[in-house]
């Protein structure tokens, strides 16, 4: 009878033990999986080439330095109006920049079907033809966050942490 409690003893401790590690396990997996999504309302208007954009912009930080920028909305070139439904994806450090994020656009897509804003148009307004940029990300509270291109702010986002 003793005999049965020790290995029902032993037992129970070494399930314990596998059920600790795999926990431990699943929530080390689990936050190196996380990203950091943040979704904003934007209204650009570039005066001098007459063209502005109005849409729904989400980031998205992956853990692994991929980002991606997704825009929807319509762009306006001296009132023409072109569908816009982009990804964006770009690498991403922050080293040695600090508080900086360094973007790195490395491809994009483009799902709009039917009249479609033309990519230099795009970039032109969206990245001012730029491929590359420096962005601090700065928490305002309630899940806020501060998008800023070095010295000009870009927009308030909302922060979804997944």
């Amino acid at each position: 009878m003793a005999m049965n409690r020790k290995k029902l003893a032993y037992a129970f401790i070494i399930i314990l033990l596998l059920g600790a590690s795999t926990l431990a396990f699943l929530m080390s997996s689990e936050s190196k999986g996380q990203y950091f999504k943040c979704d904003t309302e934007v209204y650009f208007e570039n005066v001098a080439s007459h063209s502005k954009i109005e849409g729904d912009v989400s980031l998205m930080l992956v853990s692994d330095n991929i980002g991606m920028l997704y825009v929807r909305g319509v762009l306006n070139k001296e009132g023409v109006n072109y569908n816009v439904n982009r990804k964006i994806y770009f690498n991403y450090g922050n080293k040695p920049y600090g508080t900086y994020y360094h973007l790195k656009k490395i491809g994009d897509e483009n799902y709009s079907t039917a009249n479609s804003a033309p990519d230099a148009l795009f970039n032109e307004l969206i990245f001012e033809n730029k491929q590359e940029l420096y962005i601090s990300i700065t928490p305002i509270g309630n899940g806020g966050y501060e998008l800023r291109e070095m010295i000009f702010p870009i927009a308030i986002c909302a922060s979804k942490r997944m």
